[in-house]
C-alpha cells in the first residue's frame, strides 16, 4: 500500500553542505590528489572525518590525524 503525498509524514530537513575547518582546507590545498578524492566521498563519509579531525584538542594533533587518515581517504574507505 502507498500513501498518498498528504499522508507520508514530515518531510526530511535538508542538510546545508557542510563547511570544511580551515586547517583541513591548507591540507587539501596542499596536496591535490587528496582534496580530489576527499570532495568525492560521500557527504557522511566527510562529515565522519571532520568529526574525527576536530575532536582533537590540539592543532597538532588534529594535523597528524589528517596526515594519518590520508591513506584511507585515497582508498575510498570511511572512518569507522
Amino acid at each position: 500500500m502507498r500513501l498518498g503525498p498528504e499522508q507520508a509524514g514530515p518531510a526530511r530537513a535538508t542538510r546545508l553542505p557542510m563547511e570544511l575547518p580551515a586547517q583541513l582546507q591548507e591540507v587539501l590545498n596542499q596536496d591535490a590528489e587528496y582534496k580530489q578524492v576527499f570532495e568525492a566521498l560521500k557527504p557522511g563519509r566527510q562529515r565522519s572525518y571532520v568529526l574525527h579531525f576536530n575532536s582533537a584538542k590540539q592543532a597538532q594533533t588534529r594535523l597528524q590525524r589528517m596526515c594519518n587518515c590520508r591513506d584511507r581517504v585515497l582508498d575510498g574507505k570511511g572512518f569507522h
